[in-house]
């Protein structure tokens, strides 16, 4: 897959895959992604001719059956990275036979390096829009079961603050799960409630820490009539 991601004065254009570790070196790797990306680039900065006329050539190589060993006809032998890029470079000037040539579109600007912002630009939401806080995602570390957690954490809320779920790598374990989910020492608590300022989640965080290491926490918000957080595993 092939990725452009445009900014104010930032472009990236990338080949979107793993980095394959496990081929490094050994002239595996299918070199056709990281080209059309590159032809992006050649568009975005005005090269149009010089796009048109690898992606043509590409085109053509892959019609002849050209192919490196992930994909392709497998009764034709397949070419290393380099040799399929040569293949290309062979195939410059040629156009597809069995599709529509890329034509350039004449009339798009060299690209002109932008000004250097004096400041970083500050993005700013809907600051109009109604932000209500509903509760508090709780990530701490613990080596003890859901029903052990949940007896010690539900005696520190208010009586309108509410533990909903008890979750391990995303599978809740309270107030129900199976007993043959395999923990590991880092619990995510939901609780839900009256939080009528961050002071009032940062005291009940407090509370939490007295008694297990608090890696992090993330607090749930509605934006006017959206809520801004995924809903917990049985909510």
């Amino acid at each position: 897959m092939d990725l452009v991601l445009h900014l104010h004065n930032i472009s990236i254009f990338e080949a979107v895959h793993g980095t394959a570790p496990d081929i490094a070196g050994k002239l595996m790797a299918n070199p056709t992604s990281l080209l059309l990306s590159g032809l992006m680039m050649l568009r975005h900065l005005g090269f149009v001719h010089h796009a048109a006329t690898i992606e043509n050539a590409l085109r053509y190589t892959l019609e002849q059956g050209s192919h490196t060993a992930d994909f392709g006809d497998r009764s034709v032998p397949a070419l290393n990275t380099n040799e399929f890029a040569d293949a290309i470079i062979a195939n410059l000037g040629k156009n597809p036979e069995y599709s529509k040539p890329r034509v350039a579109v004449d009339g798009v600007k060299l690209f002109v390096k932008p000004t250097a912002p004096a400041s970083q630009k500050i993005m700013e939401s809907n600051l109009d829009t109604r932000r209500e806080i509903k509760g508090v995602d709780v990530f701490i570390d613990a080596s003890i079961g859901g029903n052990e957690i949940a007896s010690v954490v539900q005696p520190l809320l208010q009586a309108d603050q509410k533990l909903i779920t008890i979750s391990n790598r995303g599978t809740m374990v309270w107030p129900s799960g199976s007993v043959f989910t395999e923990c590991v020492d880092n619990y995510c608590l939901r609780i839900e409630g009256n939080f009528n300022s961050p002071q009032s989640i940062y005291s009940l965080l407090g509370k939490i820490s007295e008694h297990y290491f608090i890696a992090s926490h993330e607090v749930l918000c509605i934006y006017g009539d959206r809520v801004g957080y995924s809903l917990a595993q049985g909510q």
